[in-house]
């Protein structure tokens, strides 16, 4: 952790801030350049971090932040399996999640894992803020492109396997 986070996080810890945020994500200089923006923000300050998928969880537990924030993007089915763990240990921690791609296998299991909001990774600080704190509020924050691919797989999870099959044969000129 660099000395200009720990300055930081010493001084937003003194001050009422209204939203303690950990994040769990592998690379060193992605945390870096994450904390110093959200440093600029009087309303969300990061407690925690962990850049391994298994020390998440006890980040989570020793931090207990208002909102967690897991990069998708580094972690993978780690990310999921971070998920997971942290709604085990509480059902109502509110996750955001940093994704790749919004129809990726690994968004859609994140997603059924509990994660209540979703950037991804090609958006700005202006967009995560968001997602940040409407999580905190308990609404979901889900860009359209994460909406549409979870209506789009719903549509498929209603279908019986021979009706997708059908589907299938057509869509390969049959």
């Amino acid at each position: 952790v660099s000395s200009t986070y720990r300055v930081v996080r010493t001084l937003k810890t003194t001050s009422a801030v209204a939203i303690r945020l950990v994040y769990v994500g592998k690379h060193r200089l992605v945390r870096v350049g994450l904390f110093q923006s959200i440093a600029t923000q009087p309303d969300v300050a990061v407690v925690g971090e962990a850049s391994d998928p298994n020390d998440a969880v006890q980040c989570f537990l020793r931090h207990q932040p208002d909102v967690t924030l897991v990069d998708l993007r580094c972690c993978g089915m780690a990310g999921v399996d971070v998920v997971r763990g942290v709604r085990s240990l509480s059902p109502t921690a509110r996750i955001v999640a940093i994704a790749r791609n919004p129809a990726d296998y690994t968004t859609l299991l994140a997603l059924d894992a509990g994660v209540m909001g979703c950037v991804l990774n090609r958006s700005g600080l202006r967009e995560l803020l968001r997602a940040i704190r409407a999580v905190h509020r308990g609404r979901p924050a889900l860009p359209r492109e994460v909406d549409d691919a979870l209506r789009a797989r719903s549509v498929h999870q209603m279908l019986t396997p021979r009706q997708m099959e059908i589907l299938q044969l057509i869509g390969g000129g049959l």
